[in-house]
Protein backbone atom coordinates (compact mmCIF):
# COMPACT_ATOMS: atom_id res chain seq x y z
CA UNK A 1 0.00 0.00 0.00
CA UNK A 2 1.17 3.08 -1.04
CA UNK A 3 2.30 5.80 1.75
CA UNK A 4 1.63 9.35 -0.51
CA UNK A 5 -0.68 11.18 0.31
CA UNK A 6 -4.10 10.40 -0.59
CA UNK A 7 -6.68 12.61 -2.45
CA UNK A 8 -10.12 12.24 -1.57
CA UNK A 9 -12.27 11.01 -4.79
CA UNK A 10 -14.32 14.01 -6.61
CA UNK A 11 -11.78 16.17 -4.57
CA UNK A 12 -11.21 19.79 -6.25
CA UNK A 13 -8.27 22.37 -4.85
CA UNK A 14 -9.82 26.04 -4.47
CA UNK A 15 -8.34 28.61 -4.42
CA UNK A 16 -8.36 31.68 -1.86
CA UNK A 17 -10.12 34.95 -3.07
CA UNK A 18 -7.34 36.77 -2.62
CA UNK A 19 -4.38 35.06 -4.35
CA UNK A 20 -6.69 35.25 -7.44
CA UNK A 21 -5.12 37.69 -9.22
CA UNK A 22 -8.53 39.19 -11.36
CA UNK A 23 -10.43 39.80 -8.04
CA UNK A 24 -7.21 41.60 -6.80
CA UNK A 25 -6.76 43.74 -9.87
CA UNK A 26 -10.80 44.69 -9.89
CA UNK A 27 -10.63 45.48 -6.31
CA UNK A 28 -7.30 47.61 -6.74
CA UNK A 29 -9.38 49.34 -9.41
CA UNK A 30 -12.43 50.18 -7.42
CA UNK A 31 -10.58 51.42 -4.24
CA UNK A 32 -8.40 53.74 -6.37
CA UNK A 33 -11.76 54.60 -8.16
CA UNK A 34 -13.59 55.61 -4.59
CA UNK A 35 -10.08 57.07 -3.64
CA UNK A 36 -9.82 59.47 -6.30
CA UNK A 37 -13.59 60.41 -6.27
CA UNK A 38 -12.79 61.01 -2.72
CA UNK A 39 -10.21 63.28 -3.43
CA UNK A 40 -11.68 64.97 -5.89
CA UNK A 41 -15.02 65.60 -3.53
CA UNK A 42 -12.70 66.90 -1.35
CA UNK A 43 -10.80 69.04 -3.58
CA UNK A 44 -13.73 70.25 -5.08
CA UNK A 45 -15.40 70.99 -1.30
CA UNK A 46 -11.63 72.63 0.19
CA UNK A 47 -11.52 74.31 -3.29
CA UNK A 48 -15.34 76.32 -2.76
CA UNK A 49 -14.99 76.69 1.06
CA UNK A 50 -11.45 78.70 0.65
CA UNK A 51 -13.25 80.70 -2.32
CA UNK A 52 -16.57 81.27 -0.61
CA UNK A 53 -16.27 80.44 3.17
CA UNK A 54 -13.01 81.24 4.12
CA UNK A 55 -12.40 84.55 6.26
CA UNK A 56 -9.40 87.06 6.90
CA UNK A 57 -9.30 89.62 9.26
CA UNK A 58 -10.77 93.14 8.57
CA UNK A 59 -7.71 95.94 8.47
CA UNK A 60 -7.91 97.95 11.49
CA UNK A 61 -6.44 101.37 12.25
CA UNK A 62 -6.35 103.24 15.20
CA UNK A 63 -5.42 106.84 14.60
CA UNK A 64 -5.02 109.79 16.71
CA UNK A 65 -7.13 112.44 17.03
CA UNK A 66 -5.71 114.86 19.10
CA UNK A 67 -2.27 114.35 21.59
CA UNK A 68 -1.16 110.85 22.31
CA UNK A 69 -2.94 107.40 22.67
CA UNK A 70 -1.88 104.38 24.24
CA UNK A 71 -1.96 101.24 22.78
CA UNK A 72 -1.84 97.85 24.85
CA UNK A 73 -1.18 94.27 23.18
CA UNK A 74 -1.19 90.64 24.61
CA UNK A 75 2.63 90.36 22.42
CA UNK A 76 3.83 93.84 24.11
CA UNK A 77 4.58 93.70 28.02
CA UNK A 78 4.77 97.17 27.62
CA UNK A 79 2.30 99.14 26.26
CA UNK A 80 3.38 101.73 23.43
CA UNK A 81 2.67 105.62 23.26
CA UNK A 82 1.08 106.28 19.59
CA UNK A 83 0.68 109.65 18.05
CA UNK A 84 0.05 109.30 14.36
CA UNK A 85 -1.56 106.58 13.44
CA UNK A 86 -0.99 102.28 14.05
CA UNK A 87 -2.37 99.32 12.85
CA UNK A 88 -4.21 96.97 15.53
CA UNK A 89 -4.50 93.70 16.08
CA UNK A 90 -6.96 90.76 17.91
CA UNK A 91 -6.13 91.66 21.21
CA UNK A 92 -5.30 95.24 20.75
CA UNK A 93 -6.71 97.61 23.13
CA UNK A 94 -6.46 101.54 23.19
CA UNK A 95 -6.52 103.84 25.84
CA UNK A 96 -6.82 107.45 25.64
CA UNK A 97 -6.61 109.92 28.69
CA UNK A 98 -9.00 113.12 29.62
CA UNK A 99 -7.00 114.80 26.94
CA UNK A 100 -6.91 112.59 24.01
CA UNK A 101 -8.81 111.00 21.54
CA UNK A 102 -8.80 108.24 18.76
CA UNK A 103 -10.36 106.97 15.74
CA UNK A 104 -10.84 103.00 15.04
CA UNK A 105 -11.47 102.35 11.07
CA UNK A 106 -12.76 99.03 9.90
CA UNK A 107 -11.84 98.62 6.21
CA UNK A 108 -12.17 96.04 3.66
CA UNK A 109 -9.09 96.80 2.27
CA UNK A 110 -9.28 94.40 -1.19
CA UNK A 111 -12.71 96.26 -1.84
CA UNK A 112 -10.57 99.76 -2.79
CA UNK A 113 -10.45 100.19 1.37
CA UNK A 114 -13.90 100.66 1.59
CA UNK A 115 -14.82 102.22 5.57
CA UNK A 116 -17.35 100.11 6.98
CA UNK A 117 -17.17 101.72 10.58
CA UNK A 118 -15.50 104.28 12.15
CA UNK A 119 -15.36 103.79 16.67
CA UNK A 120 -14.50 107.14 17.85
CA UNK A 121 -12.91 106.63 21.38
CA UNK A 122 -13.69 109.88 23.47
CA UNK A 123 -11.11 111.18 25.86
CA UNK A 124 -10.64 109.02 28.99
CA UNK A 125 -12.12 105.88 27.92
CA UNK A 126 -10.83 102.21 26.79
CA UNK A 127 -11.78 99.47 24.03
CA UNK A 128 -10.06 96.21 23.05
CA UNK A 129 -10.24 94.93 19.79
CA UNK A 130 -11.59 91.44 20.07
CA UNK A 131 -12.58 89.54 16.48
CA UNK A 132 -12.95 90.78 13.08
CA UNK A 133 -13.17 88.44 9.74
CA UNK A 134 -14.53 89.35 6.21
CA UNK A 135 -14.63 87.06 3.40
CA UNK A 136 -11.36 86.24 1.76
CA UNK A 137 -12.32 86.70 -1.75
CA UNK A 138 -15.33 89.00 -1.36
CA UNK A 139 -17.78 86.24 -1.95
CA UNK A 140 -20.46 84.12 -0.67
CA UNK A 141 -23.05 85.73 2.18
CA UNK A 142 -20.86 85.68 5.20
CA UNK A 143 -21.33 89.34 6.80
CA UNK A 144 -18.58 91.28 8.04
CA UNK A 145 -17.82 90.69 11.67
CA UNK A 146 -16.75 93.62 13.73
CA UNK A 147 -16.16 92.32 17.96
CA UNK A 148 -14.90 94.51 20.53
CA UNK A 149 -14.90 94.62 24.23
CA UNK A 150 -13.89 95.72 27.44
CA UNK A 151 -15.35 98.96 26.44
CA UNK A 152 -15.24 101.96 28.90
CA UNK A 153 -16.54 105.37 28.75
CA UNK A 154 -17.53 107.39 25.51
CA UNK A 155 -17.50 105.52 22.46
CA UNK A 156 -19.31 106.57 19.26
CA UNK A 157 -19.86 104.14 16.80
CA UNK A 158 -20.82 104.93 12.84
CA UNK A 159 -21.68 102.47 10.48
CA UNK A 160 -21.80 102.98 6.84
CA UNK A 161 -25.19 102.43 5.35
CA UNK A 162 -23.75 101.76 1.88
CA UNK A 163 -22.47 98.39 2.19
CA UNK A 164 -22.59 95.34 -0.32
CA UNK A 165 -23.28 92.68 2.72
CA UNK A 166 -24.85 92.37 5.91
CA UNK A 167 -22.53 93.33 9.00
CA UNK A 168 -22.64 92.02 12.50
CA UNK A 169 -20.83 94.27 15.18
CA UNK A 170 -20.55 93.60 18.76
CA UNK A 171 -19.78 95.49 21.43
CA UNK A 172 -19.20 94.38 25.62
CA UNK A 173 -17.83 95.33 28.96
CA UNK A 174 -16.34 93.40 31.56
CA UNK A 175 -20.38 92.69 33.03
CA UNK A 176 -21.32 91.10 29.77
CA UNK A 177 -23.16 93.76 29.14
CA UNK A 178 -24.05 94.01 24.84
CA UNK A 179 -24.39 95.88 22.06
CA UNK A 180 -25.57 94.50 19.32
CA UNK A 181 -25.43 96.57 15.40
CA UNK A 182 -26.30 95.33 11.79
CA UNK A 183 -27.88 98.44 10.58
CA UNK A 184 -25.93 101.57 9.52
CA UNK A 185 -26.06 104.29 11.77
CA UNK A 186 -24.52 106.39 14.51
CA UNK A 187 -24.48 105.21 17.59
CA UNK A 188 -23.43 106.92 21.26
CA UNK A 189 -22.66 104.48 23.91
CA UNK A 190 -21.50 105.25 27.23
CA UNK A 191 -20.24 102.68 29.97
CA UNK A 192 -19.22 103.24 33.60
CA UNK A 193 -19.74 100.19 36.75
CA UNK A 194 -23.42 101.53 37.45
CA UNK A 195 -24.93 101.75 33.58
CA UNK A 196 -24.45 100.51 29.82
CA UNK A 197 -26.28 103.05 27.90
CA UNK A 198 -26.92 103.55 24.35
CA UNK A 199 -28.59 106.17 22.40
CA UNK A 200 -29.22 105.54 18.48
CA UNK A 201 -29.04 109.09 16.54
CA UNK A 202 -29.86 107.07 13.56
CA UNK A 203 -30.33 103.08 12.54
CA UNK A 204 -31.32 100.60 15.30
CA UNK A 205 -29.73 98.88 17.91
CA UNK A 206 -30.24 95.66 20.24
CA UNK A 207 -28.87 95.77 24.17
CA UNK A 208 -28.25 92.06 26.15
CA UNK A 209 -27.80 91.77 29.70
CA UNK A 210 -25.60 88.83 30.68
CA UNK A 211 -29.34 87.21 31.69
CA UNK A 212 -29.63 87.08 27.61
CA UNK A 213 -32.37 89.42 28.16
CA UNK A 214 -32.33 91.43 24.71
CA UNK A 215 -34.41 94.91 23.95
CA UNK A 216 -34.83 96.80 20.57
CA UNK A 217 -33.72 100.32 20.80
CA UNK A 218 -34.63 102.68 17.95
CA UNK A 219 -33.66 105.59 16.39
CA UNK A 220 -33.49 109.04 18.98
CA UNK A 221 -34.01 106.59 22.23
CA UNK A 222 -32.22 105.69 24.79
CA UNK A 223 -31.63 102.14 26.36
CA UNK A 224 -29.86 101.23 29.82
CA UNK A 225 -28.55 98.45 31.41
CA UNK A 226 -28.03 99.47 35.02
CA UNK A 227 -25.78 98.03 37.49
CA UNK A 228 -28.31 95.42 38.89
CA UNK A 229 -28.95 94.16 35.10
CA UNK A 230 -32.27 95.99 34.93
CA UNK A 231 -32.57 96.56 31.14
CA UNK A 232 -34.91 99.56 30.59
CA UNK A 233 -35.82 102.07 27.42
CA UNK A 234 -34.40 105.23 29.69
CA UNK A 235 -36.28 108.48 29.63
CA UNK A 236 -35.20 111.07 27.17
CA UNK A 237 -33.63 114.43 28.76
CA UNK A 238 -31.55 115.33 25.95
CA UNK A 239 -32.72 117.17 23.34
CA UNK A 240 -31.61 118.05 20.34
CA UNK A 241 -32.57 121.47 19.72
CA UNK A 242 -31.79 122.45 16.19
CA UNK A 243 -33.14 119.91 12.84
CA UNK A 244 -31.03 117.81 10.43
CA UNK A 245 -28.03 118.06 12.40
CA UNK A 246 -26.22 114.98 11.38
CA UNK A 247 -26.91 116.53 7.70
CA UNK A 248 -29.07 113.52 6.70
CA UNK A 249 -32.07 114.94 4.82
CA UNK A 250 -30.98 116.85 1.61
CA UNK A 251 -32.26 118.11 -1.17
CA UNK A 252 -32.52 115.98 -3.93
CA UNK A 253 -29.96 116.26 -6.62
CA UNK A 254 -31.35 118.75 -9.65
CA UNK A 255 -30.11 119.65 -13.39
CA UNK A 256 -30.28 123.51 -11.54
CA UNK A 257 -26.72 124.03 -10.45
CA UNK A 258 -27.97 126.22 -7.95
CA UNK A 259 -30.13 123.33 -6.37
CA UNK A 260 -27.61 120.69 -6.36
CA UNK A 261 -28.09 119.62 -3.20
CA UNK A 262 -27.28 120.21 0.07
CA UNK A 263 -28.86 119.42 3.82
CA UNK A 264 -32.62 120.61 4.30
CA UNK A 265 -32.12 123.80 6.52
CA UNK A 266 -28.47 124.61 6.00
CA UNK A 267 -27.87 127.57 3.20
CA UNK A 268 -24.25 126.92 2.30
CA UNK A 269 -22.71 129.90 0.14
CA UNK A 270 -19.17 130.74 -0.91
CA UNK A 271 -18.05 133.64 -0.51
CA UNK A 272 -16.27 136.25 -3.01
CA UNK A 273 -12.70 135.91 -2.37
CA UNK A 274 -10.51 139.01 -2.14
CA UNK A 275 -8.57 139.05 -5.59
CA UNK A 276 -11.92 138.61 -7.76
CA UNK A 277 -9.78 137.04 -10.37
CA UNK A 278 -9.37 133.24 -7.86
CA UNK A 279 -11.29 131.13 -7.31
CA UNK A 280 -14.36 130.93 -4.64
CA UNK A 281 -14.04 128.47 -2.03
CA UNK A 282 -16.62 125.67 -2.85
CA UNK A 283 -19.26 123.05 -0.43
CA UNK A 284 -20.07 119.36 -1.76
CA UNK A 285 -22.49 117.84 -0.33
CA UNK A 286 -21.89 113.91 -0.31
CA UNK A 287 -20.98 110.12 1.37
CA UNK A 288 -17.28 110.46 2.30
CA UNK A 289 -16.22 106.85 3.97
CA UNK A 290 -19.14 105.98 5.80
CA UNK A 291 -21.22 108.91 6.07
CA UNK A 292 -23.12 112.05 4.54
CA UNK A 293 -21.03 115.25 4.97
CA UNK A 294 -20.90 118.51 3.95
CA UNK A 295 -17.15 118.89 2.54
CA UNK A 296 -15.62 123.08 2.32
CA UNK A 297 -12.67 123.06 -0.04
CA UNK A 298 -10.61 125.09 -1.62
CA UNK A 299 -8.09 124.09 -4.00
CA UNK A 300 -4.72 125.92 -5.42
CA UNK A 301 -1.51 128.00 -4.94
CA UNK A 302 -0.44 131.81 -3.47
CA UNK A 303 -3.87 132.37 -3.18
CA UNK A 304 -5.84 135.37 -1.06
CA UNK A 305 -8.20 134.60 1.21
CA UNK A 306 -11.67 133.24 0.73
CA UNK A 307 -14.19 131.71 2.69
CA UNK A 308 -17.06 129.15 2.36
CA UNK A 309 -19.30 128.54 5.02
CA UNK A 310 -22.97 127.02 5.85
CA UNK A 311 -25.32 128.55 7.66
CA UNK A 312 -28.77 126.94 9.84
CA UNK A 313 -30.51 130.38 10.48
CA UNK A 314 -32.59 128.89 13.64
CA UNK A 315 -36.60 130.29 14.66
CA UNK A 316 -35.08 132.06 18.06
CA UNK A 317 -34.95 128.83 20.53
CA UNK A 318 -35.47 129.64 23.57
CA UNK A 319 -33.13 127.91 25.76
CA UNK A 320 -33.87 129.51 29.20
CA UNK A 321 -35.01 126.52 30.92
CA UNK A 322 -32.37 124.34 30.13
CA UNK A 323 -30.10 122.90 32.88
CA UNK A 324 -27.24 122.00 30.13
CA UNK A 325 -26.54 123.52 26.95
CA UNK A 326 -23.69 122.46 24.63
CA UNK A 327 -22.64 121.81 20.80
CA UNK A 328 -21.16 118.74 19.88
CA UNK A 329 -19.22 118.81 16.08
CA UNK A 330 -18.11 116.05 13.93
CA UNK A 331 -15.41 116.71 11.77
CA UNK A 332 -12.37 115.53 9.45
CA UNK A 333 -9.70 118.00 8.47
CA UNK A 334 -7.78 117.46 5.41
CA UNK A 335 -5.37 120.44 4.77
CA UNK A 336 -5.08 123.70 5.43
CA UNK A 337 -1.87 125.78 3.73
CA UNK A 338 -2.05 128.34 7.10
CA UNK A 339 0.12 128.21 10.30
CA UNK A 340 -2.56 127.75 12.98
CA UNK A 341 -5.35 130.27 12.11
CA UNK A 342 -3.43 133.26 10.23
CA UNK A 343 -2.07 136.18 11.70
CA UNK A 344 -5.16 137.18 13.67
CA UNK A 345 -6.39 134.17 14.53
CA UNK A 346 -9.39 134.35 12.08
CA UNK A 347 -8.32 132.06 9.10
CA UNK A 348 -8.97 128.10 10.75
CA UNK A 349 -9.82 125.08 8.29
CA UNK A 350 -12.83 124.85 10.10
CA UNK A 351 -14.57 127.46 12.61
CA UNK A 352 -18.52 126.75 14.29
CA UNK A 353 -20.28 130.15 15.26
CA UNK A 354 -23.24 129.95 17.65
CA UNK A 355 -25.15 133.47 17.91
CA UNK A 356 -27.21 133.95 20.45
CA UNK A 357 -29.37 136.44 22.61
CA UNK A 358 -28.47 136.33 26.28
CA UNK A 359 -29.63 138.44 29.38
CA UNK A 360 -28.21 141.93 28.08
CA UNK A 361 -27.73 141.56 24.21
CA UNK A 362 -26.78 139.73 21.04
CA UNK A 363 -23.44 136.77 21.95
CA UNK A 364 -21.93 134.72 19.79
CA UNK A 365 -19.54 132.31 20.69
CA UNK A 366 -16.49 131.26 18.24
CA UNK A 367 -14.24 128.00 18.38
CA UNK A 368 -11.76 127.16 15.58
CA UNK A 369 -9.95 123.99 14.53
CA UNK A 370 -6.26 123.65 13.32
CA UNK A 371 -4.05 120.92 11.77
CA UNK A 372 -0.69 122.69 11.48
CA UNK A 373 1.51 125.52 14.06
CA UNK A 374 4.88 126.25 12.62
CA UNK A 375 6.49 128.78 14.55
CA UNK A 376 8.89 129.53 12.55
CA UNK A 377 5.59 131.17 10.30
CA UNK A 378 3.90 132.19 13.24
CA UNK A 379 -0.18 132.80 12.79
CA UNK A 380 -2.34 133.43 16.01
CA UNK A 381 -4.07 129.81 18.32
CA UNK A 382 -6.97 132.65 19.39
CA UNK A 383 -8.94 135.49 17.78
CA UNK A 384 -9.97 138.54 19.56
CA UNK A 385 -13.77 137.79 19.93
CA UNK A 386 -13.01 134.41 20.68
CA UNK A 387 -13.42 132.80 24.13
CA UNK A 388 -11.28 130.04 23.75
CA UNK A 389 -8.54 129.21 22.44
CA UNK A 390 -8.81 127.26 19.22
CA UNK A 391 -8.22 123.60 19.19
CA UNK A 392 -5.29 121.53 17.39
CA UNK A 393 -6.66 118.86 15.45
CA UNK A 394 -4.45 116.00 13.65
CA UNK A 395 -5.52 116.13 9.74
CA UNK A 396 -6.72 112.38 8.43
CA UNK A 397 -8.75 111.22 10.81
CA UNK A 398 -12.26 112.01 11.91
CA UNK A 399 -12.41 113.94 15.12
CA UNK A 400 -15.83 114.69 17.86
CA UNK A 401 -15.64 118.09 19.57
CA UNK A 402 -17.38 118.68 22.54
CA UNK A 403 -17.91 122.40 23.82
CA UNK A 404 -18.28 122.75 27.40
CA UNK A 405 -21.23 123.52 29.22
CA UNK A 406 -23.09 126.89 27.23
CA UNK A 407 -24.93 126.99 31.23
CA UNK A 408 -23.39 124.72 33.61
CA UNK A 409 -19.21 125.89 33.08
CA UNK A 410 -20.58 129.25 33.21
CA UNK A 411 -18.50 131.35 36.08
CA UNK A 412 -21.14 133.09 38.32
CA UNK A 413 -20.23 136.71 37.93
CA UNK A 414 -20.48 135.88 33.74
CA UNK A 415 -24.32 133.98 34.63
CA UNK A 416 -26.08 137.09 32.80
CA UNK A 417 -24.14 136.19 29.28
CA UNK A 418 -25.98 132.70 29.46
CA UNK A 419 -27.50 132.51 26.08
CA UNK A 420 -31.31 132.41 26.20
CA UNK A 421 -32.52 132.14 22.82
CA UNK A 422 -30.29 130.83 20.06
CA UNK A 423 -30.54 132.62 16.36
CA UNK A 424 -28.21 130.71 14.33
CA UNK A 425 -25.19 127.76 13.61
CA UNK A 426 -22.63 128.35 11.50
CA UNK A 427 -19.50 125.91 10.02
CA UNK A 428 -17.03 127.54 8.20
CA UNK A 429 -13.63 127.12 6.12
CA UNK A 430 -11.59 130.27 5.94
CA UNK A 431 -8.27 130.81 4.80
CA UNK A 432 -6.19 130.37 1.33
CA UNK A 433 -6.49 126.73 0.75
CA UNK A 434 -8.13 124.21 2.58
CA UNK A 435 -9.98 120.86 2.69
CA UNK A 436 -12.73 119.89 5.68
CA UNK A 437 -15.72 117.65 6.10
CA UNK A 438 -18.43 118.21 8.26
CA UNK A 439 -21.04 115.47 9.55
CA UNK A 440 -22.25 116.30 12.77
CA UNK A 441 -23.37 120.21 14.15
CA UNK A 442 -25.74 119.11 17.14
CA UNK A 443 -26.93 121.97 19.69
CA UNK A 444 -27.98 119.49 22.99
CA UNK A 445 -30.34 120.78 25.16
CA UNK A 446 -30.84 119.16 28.79
CA UNK A 447 -34.01 119.38 30.71
CA UNK A 448 -34.33 120.12 34.16
CA UNK A 449 -34.56 117.30 37.24
CA UNK A 450 -38.50 116.55 37.51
Amino acid sequence: MSTGSLQPKNFQHLERPMNNPNRIAWLTLVSGFVVFCLVCAGTVYGIQWFVFESNVNLTVTARVAQRTIIISSPDNVNPVAVTTETTLAPGDRVITDEGSQASISFTDSPNDGKVLSTVQVMPGSRVRLKQTSQPRFGLGDNPYILQLDDVRGSIYITVSRQLERDIRIEVSDIHNRRLRLDKGGYYLLEVTDDTFSVTVRAGEAVLVTDRQETKLIQREENGQIDGTGTLQIAPERVVYLNPNSLLEDHIPHSEEEDAAGWPETWACTRERPDIESEPRGNHQYGFFQDRLTMRLVRAGHDLHNAEARCEQNLPNIDVSDYESLRLRVTMYLVDHDISACGAVGTECVLMIRLGFYNQIDTGEWIQGFYITYDPARGGETRCQSCVNEHIHVNGGTWYTFESEDFVRDLPAERSNLRPMVITGIEFYSSGHSYDAYVSEVTLIGEDFDP
